[in-house]
């Protein structure tokens, strides 16, 4: 098969433009250094597991510590898990 998205384009397109703008605000909070700041949707990114690969390594230098050493935790209820290299995830990345 050659085309492996929806199968009417007019959905694609939707998507498409709906990530692109979502882009652009993922773009202007993290030029005011506000992107960690607030809950993030990754259905809005083309690619979430870079997203969360480069947290990971911005992580692992901010604790000094080897990428390997780090584990994700991750909890359901507000403000259980706390610190500096914390990110709070909204919706799920089929939305």
């Amino acid at each position: 098969m050659i085309w492996d998205g929806p199968s009417s384009s007019s959905q694609y397109i939707h998507a498409f433009a709906r990530k692109a703008n979502a882009l652009k605000r993922w773009l202007s909070k993290a030029q005011d250094a506000q992107i960690l700041k607030e809950p993030l949707n990754l259905a809005d990114l083309l690619h979430p597991e870079t997203f969360l690969s480069a947290f990971r390594q911005r992580s692992a230098r901010a604790l000094q510590r080897g990428i390997d050493d780090l584990k994700l935790v991750t909890s359901f209820e507000d403000q259980v898990i706390t610190g500096d290299n914390v990110i709070t995830v909204t919706k799920s990345l089929t939305n």
